[in-house]
C-alpha cells in the first residue's frame, strides 16, 4: 500500500508513513507477536504450531544455530514456515527461508505435536502431547499426509523487498516452490499505530493457478469426513494497535 488517506467527504488527508524501526518496535518482541496473534495474514486457516523454533541438530549431532521465526500448519496439512524481518529484506532471504523448509520437511506429527506442547507451554497453556496431537489433526481437513509434510509453503514478511528476492521468488515459484512475499507497512493515525500486511507476490492470478494446482493433485489423496475449523480472531495488537490486514480482509 504505497498511499494511506483519512476522509472527510470531500477532503482526503494523506497520512504520514513510518516504519517499525523508526518506531522502536522490533521483529521478534512485536512483529512475530502480531503474526501469532493473527495468523490470518499467513493465509486462511493457518494454525500457529511453534516460533522460535532451534531444536534441530547437523548430521554430526551438533545443534544448529539456525531458529526459525514462526511455524504454521494450514488446512490443507501443509507447514508454513515464516521469515520476518522488520525492514528491508536481506538480498538473500529466500534462501534462509528455503533452508528453514527443509529442515522442517523431515518432521512428522510426533515431531510437531512436541514442539507446539513447548511452545504453548511457553505462553502459558498446558496441554499434554496427546492433545496437542489432536488438535493438528483436527486442523487439517481430510486425512494426515506425511508426503505433503514435506513440502512446506514458504512466508516472507518485510517491510520491501529488493529485485534480487522478487526475480527469484518468481522463478522460484515458475519452479513449483511456493513462497508468499508479504509487505508490512506502518502508519500514525490520530496519536496511533496502524500496521498494514499487503501481499505482493504471488498476484490473486497467479495464486489460483497455484491453488488449482494443489486442489487437483490433493483430490487423488482419499479423504475422511474431519473438516477444519477455521478460526477468526478480532483485528487488535497490544503492542502497537495495529490492525492486521491482508488482501483478502482481516477479523
Amino acid at each position: 500500500m504505497d498511499h494511506l488517506f483519512t476522509v472527510a467527504g470531500e477532503t482526503a488527508t494523506q497520512i504520514s508513513r513510518t516504519g517499525l524501526a523508526a518506531e522502536s518496535l522490533l521483529e521478534r518482541q512485536h512483529l512475530q507477536e502480531w503474526v501469532i496473534a493473527h495468523p490470518q495474514v499467513l493465509g486462511e486457516s493457518v494454525l500457529v504450531v511453534t516460533a522460535e523454533y532451534d531444536r534441530w541438530a547437523d548430521t554430526d549431532g551438533v545443534p544448529a544455530r539456525d531458529r526459525l521465526d514462526v511455524l504454521g500448519l494450514d488446512a490443507t496439512g501443509r507447514l508454513v514456515v515464516v521469515e520476518l524481518k522488520r525492514g528491508t529484506a536481506d538480498r538473500d532471504v529466500h534462501l534462509q527461508a528455503i533452508t528453514y523448509a527443509a529442515l522442517v520437511s523431515r518432521f512428522d506429527l510426533g515431531t510437531l505435536a512436541q514442539a507446539h506442547r513447548d511452545f504453548l507451554s511457553r505462553r502459558g497453556q498446558d496441554l499434554d502431547i496427546d492433545a496437542c496431537t489432536q488438535r493438528l489433526l483436527d486442523h487439517v481437513d481430510g486425512e494426515w499426509s506425511p508426503e505433503l509434510l514435506q513440502r512446506p509453503r514458504q512466508v516472507i514478511i518485510a517491510a520491501d523487498f529488493p529485485k534480487q528476492v522478487t526475480h527469484s521468488v518468481v522463478w522460484l515459484s515458475e519452479m513449483s516452490l511456493d513462497i508468499d512475499l508479504i509487505q508490512v507497512g506502518l502508519w500514525k493515525v490520530e496519536g496511533h499505530l496502524v500496521a498494514g500486511f499487503t501481499k505482493v507476490y504471488p498476484t490473486p492470478e497467479v495464486e489460483e493457478f497455484r491453488s488449482h494446482r494443489l486442489g487437483s493433485k490433493a483430490r487423488r489423496r482419499p479423504r475422511n469426513c474431519r473438516n477444519a475449523r477455521a478460526r477468526a480472531t478480532p483485528c487488535t495488537s497490544s503492542s502497537a494497535r495495529a490492525c492486521c490486514r491482508t488482501e483478502r480482509g482481516c477479523g
